[in-house]
């Protein structure tokens, strides 16, 4: 036991904390001690960071590197604190003996070196690591059980900080949960996640990490029935929480139902530089009536000039004879728009919203049963339940529903844009001109049902505002 035994140190964290025992600061430094009493050389340390020894699904990139440095002869010995540090599952267990078995390489802890040359050393091993792998499943078991009553009481389960709420997961952050209203609002409003979120890098809004807000993590949270004061528990919805709703369900429903909707992914993109496209705007052409798209026009001096344009065949699918100027247009869809605001529209709107009576959360439910159906109807395919003929009956009835539920969901009657809006023209006009063009979208959207452009009626001249055929929503 010369100087031939070269070390190889493996520290692993399951989950460093401060002023834990078994922390790399601390692991090191014993191992480093037990490898000179040895009269060894450390060549190699492998440290695995909150990376656990018992879930077989996750990698541990140090633990592998080891094993290939032990099979190459780079090191011949494994040294680490305890057992347990080494492995808390069989296969990793049978790879340790296999290496010992194998290439010669000796195992080695703070309170013993393990003799796998005999019978009886591999016994003591395989012994000392089932005892591992039995208090591992044990103290799984416990954390299940302790997440299912959490579940069932409608408790956070602990972990890091959700945004919109304090540290104890129970308390709103009132200014971060104001955020998550405003944020639900301009969705159903038709706002795109880019324009929200570039707002947010604007505002300096951050995640709880302190990162910025990407797509993804955003969606997260607004999709997070946590937010609907709802407890979620293995990816289902298991009831009330302990804690209040940032926004109510009905809302929430709503939301989901903005990120379900497939032709919304069509309209993420690019910021926008028309006020009108996607928004109602339609060709006026007799057996036309499709919508308009944006297409600039170069002119000769190389200036390029907004347009709207009917885009026809090939590509086009409509009659592609119609063709519009955007900045005239946009200003009088504007003008009209505000006028109609400040007279009966605005009030009529409100009220209609007031007045509605239909059960956006019950129809939610009901969406959240047809999902689990379809699941049932799988568990029953599989196991014979169902042939499948009547498998796929029943699947396309399900998948029907949904998407009956989701066109409700849609279309639900709220206009939260127009809440906070100012009653005379003077201030609508001042809240228009001081807005970006995706709030102005966000408006137009919830007031504007139809801009129907017809054919001219004479060449040359200005803009032709009898051409311009504007219907406008009742309610909302």
């Amino acid at each position: 036991m010369g100087q031939d035994l070269r070390a190889g140190v493996y520290l692993r964290v399951s989950k460093a904390a401060t002023g834990d025992l078994l922390a790399f600061e601390r692991q090191e430094p014993v191992c480093r001690t037990l490898v000179e009493q040895l009269h060894g050389e450390v060549v190699e340390v492998y440290q695995d960071h909150n990376r656990s020894a018992f879930d077989r699904r996750k990698v541990r990139d140090d633990f592998e590197r080891m094993v290939r440095d032990a099979k190459s002869g780079h090191i011949n010995a494994l040294v680490t604190l305890a057992d347990d540090r080494f492995a808390r599952n069989e296969r990793d267990a049978l790879v340790l003996l296999d290496l010992a078995d194998q290439y010669g390489v000796r195992l080695i802890t703070n309170s013993e070196e393990w003799n796998l040359r005999t019978a009886s050393g591999r016994r003591d091993f395989r012994t000392a690591m089932n005892h591992a792998i039995f208090e591992s499943e044990r103290r799984s078991e416990r954390l299940k059980a302790k997440h299912e009553q959490l579940a069932t009481k409608g408790r956070p389960h602990g972990g890091r900080r959700p945004f919109g709420f304090a540290a104890n997961g129970l308390d709103h952050d009132q200014a971060e949960a104001e955020v998550i209203r405003e944020a639900a609002a301009r969705l159903i409003a038709g706002e795109p996640t880019y324009a929200i979120l570039r707002d947010w890098h604007d505002r300096g809004i951050t995640t709880p990490g302190g990162y910025r807000w990407h797509a993804t993590s955003f969606r997260h949270v607004m999709v997070a029935p946590r937010i609907a004061g709802l407890r979620e528990h293995r990816g289902a919805i298991v009831g009330p929480a302990a804690w209040k709703p940032t926004i109510d369900e009905a809302t929430w429903r709503q939301v989901l139902a903005v990120f379900a909707d497939p032709e919304r992914r069509r309209r993420q993109g690019p910021r926008r530089r028309y006020l009108l496209t996607g928004l109602g705007i339609v060709c006026g052409w007799p057996e036309c009536g499709k919508p308009l798209i944006a297409r600039p026009a170069v002119k000769a001096d190389g200036r390029s000039i907004r347009q709207y344009v009917c885009s026809g065949p090939p590509r086009g699918r409509g009659c592609g004879k119609l063709t519009q100027y955007a900045e005239p247009l946009e200003l009088y869809v504007a003008e009209r728009m505000l006028d109609w605001l400040a007279g009966p529209g605005l009030a009529a709107m409100l009220a209609a919203r007031a007045a509605d009576d239909v059960d956006y959360a019950a129809l939610g439910r009901e969406r959240d049963a047809a999902d689990r159906k379809l699941d049932q109807l799988s568990d029953w395919l599989t196991d014979g339940t169902l042939d499948q003929p009547r498998y796929l009956r029943q699947k396309q009835r399900a998948t029907d529903r949904i998407a009956s539920l989701d066109r409700q969901l849609a279309r639900r009657p709220v206009a939260p844009i127009l809440m906070d809006l100012p009653r005379t023209k003077a201030g609508l006009l001042a809240r228009w001109d001081r807005e970006e063009l995706e709030w102005q979208r966000a408006l137009v959207a919830a007031t504007v049902e139809e801009v129907k452009v017809l054919p001219a009626r004479r060449t040359g001249g200005g803009f032709d505002a009898d051409r311009v055929k504007l219907r406008f929503r009742r309610s909302m």
